[in-house]
């Protein structure tokens, strides 16, 4: 496989009180409620974070050539308030890890802030990934570096101009 993808996630966190209180008022299962809160209350911060993160972790792909690796095509960093796993998991070729992240200072930060966490917490996965793996670090770093020269603008031409069809 070639690792080739890069991602950051926000995990579901369960609020029990929130989850309680919803059982009481629309008289459902725990289940039930948990998922009513997801929808609720998370889908919409998941779907934010993603959207805020996407532009690094999509620099990093693009400026990151394909390497071959065995068993492994994407990386996903977990960014979790709390780490519950220490470990590194693998699913389907997905390597996933669990990164100490404080949702609330990141919504507050600036966009250049909220870039520089998003390399942060990316490298910080892979290191975590690659120490586990055995895999050599050298080349993800220079990648962040090349991203922080270009002072986290994800900006690229075409190669070739696109011609209108007569």
């Amino acid at each position: 496989m070639y690792l080739k993808e890069f991602d950051l996630d926000l995990p579901y966190m369960e609020n029990d009180k929130k989850i309680r209180m919803i059982m009481n008022e629309e008289k459902c299962q725990y289940n039930e409620a948990t998922k009513l809160d997801y929808e609720m209350n998370w889908k919409e911060i998941r779907r934010q974070f993603r959207l805020e993160t996407r532009c690094i972790t999509a620099m990093y792909e693009r400026l990151f050539s394909k390497i071959k690796i065995k068993g492994c095509w994407k990386i996903l960093v977990e960014c979790v308030e709390d780490i519950t796993d220490e470990r590194v998991r693998q699913y389907s070729g997905v390597c996933s890890v669990q990164v100490k992240f404080n949702f609330n200072d990141f919504s507050n930060n600036s966009e250049v802030g909220k870039k520089e966490t998003t390399l942060n917490l990316l490298m910080e996965g892979i290191e975590k990934i690659s120490q586990e793996n055995n895999w050599e670090m050298q080349k993800f770093r220079e990648i962040g570096l090349q991203i922080e020269e270009a002072r986290y603008l994800n900006e690229w031409l075409w190669k070739k101009a696109i011609k209108k069809p007569r």
